[in-house]
């Protein structure tokens, strides 16, 4: 079965994480991945065009829009416009913004992944009695 957006969302972020571009000053190269992660992301559990929108199509999207709470929406955009402004116009973050630009991907995935399914416990079989023993 394929994996769920969320799990591998959080697989791609640890790597991320690993990869150390803050410690290199690659933030470029930081926020282009940062930034595909959460878009594939969405794209994987929301069903719409993440990855391949533009910031200003993807925050116009009826579906995210009807989906997330006004104020996560705020972040998330707040989120990709940094992330645009670094990948495009050249604006370099302290490397304390882009570590709680990462801890929000992972509280976004936190917060919108679908809740577990609980299935009910089967209910037991009826018990069969047993056959009366005949007595002579």
């Amino acid at each position: 079965p394929p994996v769920p957006p969320w799990e591998l969302a959080f697989q791609r972020l640890d790597i991320l994480k690993g990869e150390r571009h803050l410690d290199f000053g690659r933030f470029k190269q930081y926020y282009f991945e940062l930034s595909l992660i959460i878009r594939g992301y969405i794209e994987g559990r929301y069903e719409t065009l993440a990855v391949e929108s533009t910031t200003y199509e993807l925050e116009d999207d009826k579906k995210l829009k009807a989906e997330l709470p006004q104020a996560l929406h705020d972040s998330l955009f707040g989120f990709f416009e940094r992330s645009d402004l670094v990948k495009f116009a050249k604006s370099i973050p302290t490397s304390k913004d882009a570590e709680a630009d990462l801890a929000f991907a992972y509280d976004f995935v936190v917060q919108t992944k679908p809740a577990p399914v609980i299935e009910p416990a089967p209910e037991p079989a009826p018990e069969k009695a047993a056959p009366e023993e005949v007595k002579s």
